[in-house]
Formats: C-alpha cells, sequence, structure tokens
C-alpha cells in the first residue's frame, strides 16, 4: 500500500485463492441463547482504494446549501429543471469486472463507493442469464434469489477489475489482477465433470427463457381476449356466438397457464400441485445447488419441461391464430376500439 498507489483514483489490491464449496447454515433460529461471530465472506474478496469520493447532483446542492445558511447567505431559489435532473441523475457507480481468461465477462459487482480503502467479495456465481421482461424490471437493474444469479463459475484462473461506470461510460480505473477459484475436492462421490454442469446450466438457461417467453405471449393473448370481451359488452348489438367464443378462447388460455404454473387454488393454501412445467424446471435447477452436479433425474426434468413446452407453443399458436377474425367481427359490431389490437 504504497503512497504511489493511494494517489492513484482506484487501486485493486491482489487477492488470495478462492475456495469452490457451497456456503451452508444449520444453526436455525437460536435466539439470544448463544453469540457466533460472523464467518469471513465467502468467495473471492477484493480490497480497494478510492481517492475520490462521487457525490450525487442532490447531495452536492445540499451541501452547499448546509454551508451558505451557516454563513448566514440567501440560499438560491428553486430551480425546478435541476431538481427534474437530480431525481433522474444515474450515480458514478464503482464496480469488480470478473472475466475468465478468455476476457469473456462472468460478473459484474456493485461495489461501495466510500472513498478510502473498501472490500466487496464476489460469491462465484455468474451474472444471471435469464429473460428480461421490460414491463417488470426489478428497481437497481438486478434483484435477489435463485432466478436472479448465474450457476457457479468453475475452479479455474480468472481476472478482476476495478472499474468506474459514469454517464453511460466505463473507464478502468486499474490493470486487472489474477486469481484462481480451488476445488476443495471433500466430496465423498465422484461428481459430475466441470464441463457436465456448465453444460446442464446453459440447457437450463434455454428452457427458463423459453418458459418466460411463452407466459410473456400468454399474457397478452389473455389480456387482448379480456378486452375483446369488454369490448363486445359495450358494441351496440349483441353477438352471443361471439361472446361464447371468447369466454371458451378465455378457458382454454386458463387450462394452458394451468400447466405451467399449476392450480392455483392449490397453490394459494399449499397443496402439492400435480407436475408442472415450472415444477420440473425448478427440479432441474436443483442440479446447480451443489458442487457435485445434475444428475439423470435433474437433466429427464429439463427434457420433459422442453417436450410440454413444445406441445404449449403449438396450442397458444392456434388460439392466437383466431383472434385476429374475431377482431374483424368487433370491428363490424362498431364495438370500442382495442389499443395494441393490430400489434
Amino acid at each position: 500500500m504504497s503512497s504511489n498507489n493511494l494517489t492513484k483514483e482506484g487501486k485493486l489490491f491482489n487477492t488470495r485463492d478462492a475456495l469452490w464449496y457451497l456456503p451452508k447454515s444449520t444453526i436455525g433460529n437460536t435466539g439470544g441463547d448463544y453469540y457466533f461471530a460472523q464467518n469471513p465472506d465467502f468467495g473471492a474478496v477484493f480490497t480497494y482504494h478510492l481517492s475520490n469520493s462521487y457525490p450525487s447532483m442532490k447531495s452536492e446542492r445540499k451541501k452547499m446549501e448546509k454551508e451558505m445558511i451557516k454563513k448566514g447567505q440567501q440560499i438560491p431559489g428553486i430551480d425546478w429543471d435541476a431538481i427534474e435532473k437530480e431525481g433522474r441523475e444515474e450515480t458514478t457507480n464503482i464496480y469488480i469486472v470478473i472475466k475468465d481468461l478468455d476476457g469473456n465477462i462472468v460478473n459484474k459487482i456493485s461495489a461501495p463507493k466510500s472513498k478510502g480503502l473498501n472490500r466487496i467479495a464476489w460469491n462465484l456465481r455468474y451474472s444471471s442469464s435469464t429473460a428480461i421482461n421490460p414491463d417488470r424490471l426489478p428497481r437497481g437493474g438486478g434483484g435477489r434469489g435463485w432466478y436472479n444469479s448465474g450457476q457457479l463459475a468453475s475452479p479455474g484462473s480468472y481476472t478482476a477489475t476495478l472499474t468506474k461506470e459514469s454517464e453511460g461510460v466505463s473507464v478502468e480505473l486499474d490493470n486487472p489482477i489474477t486469481f484462481n477459484v480451488v476445488d476443495l475436492e471433500r466430496g465423498t462421490l465422484q461428481g459430475m465433470s466441470y464441463e457436465e454442469y456448465n453444460n446442464h446450466a446453459e440447457n437450463l438457461i434455454l428452457a427458463q427463457n423459453r418458459q418466460s417467453v411463452f407466459s410473456d405471449n400468454l399474457n397478452e393473448t389473455m389480456n387482448m381476449v379480456k378486452a375483446m370481451r369488454v369490448s363486445l359488452s359495450r358494441s351496440k348489438s349483441v353477438n352471443n356466438e361471439l361472446s361464447k367464443r371468447l369466454f371458451d378462447i378465455e378457458e382454454q388460455l386458463n387450462q394452458l397457464s394451468k400447466k405451467v404454473y399449476g392450480n392455483s387454488a392449490k397453490s394459494e393454501i399449499g397443496v402439492k400441485n400435480d407436475p408442472t412445467v415450472s415444477s420440473y424446471i425448478g427440479n432441474a435447477y436443483r442440479g446447480l445447488t451443489s458442487t457435485y452436479g445434475p444428475t439423470g433425474q435433474h437433466k429427464q426434468s429439463l427434457n420433459i419441461a422442453n417436450s410440454m413446452l413444445d406441445k404449449l407453443y403449438v396450442e397458444l399458436d392456434a388460439i392466437s391464430g383466431n383472434l385476429p377474425n374475431l377482431k374483424v367481427d368487433l370491428d363490424k359490431m362498431s364495438a370500442p376500439l382495442i389499443i395494441g389490437a393490430n400489434n
């Protein structure tokens, strides 16, 4: 930690090897009966130094106003454009970017940006590759839980780079460092190879994305059918045949949803559902929750989920193909316009 390093805008120090395992706690809730010291951070732990702070426009304004008040000065009038800009500001962020030796980004870890020494740990996992729905973006662009985290990175060598991101532009603050992820090799049984583990993870992501796309298409179709039923109810004439067809289509869509997510009444009170696409994909995921790797059962669950999705896509396409003709029938009745009906 030389004076030369401390004068740089950012300095990432070398780190020790990271041990490859899955942390587990069996303590449970002990209340105040016992005292437990906190374990060291799991994964690859990085220490870095920042010579600058990165305040937001709002914090800078409030600091200036506070100083002016102390001096007995009149603070400026409200600048509404500036206030609005403060609300939209994306502050400067600091990241540790993990790459494999081929230069592919494995994960991008959001790190503290306080002036001075900071420390952050990478949990040895890839970033999530699941499908992104623009209508349901998580706050902050991330999320928690298994669905928002990728699989374990395989043991091997990686690089880490201290990076600053401001106004959409990333700048490396220091040269990358190289570190190793080391397998403890303490398993009693011989696990799957790293290649098999990664192949299963890639196949699982493809299945998850297929399910996400199907669910999005199903929701769009369901919403359109419901909108058409509302439009029909407000038309200036009655068409029982069209009304019955729309009713039947909505019921068919509900049955497709049931095959993906299960019986909603059972789910509400915790009663076990029949196997669904979601349950098969969930079981396939469990093959990635240990360093042993996926078994034949996990791979079979993934195959079943894909087979079910193949059939569901065909059924949904057949239903969706009927909607344009029904829309024509609605237009002939001078029913209210449905926004997005021609998309």
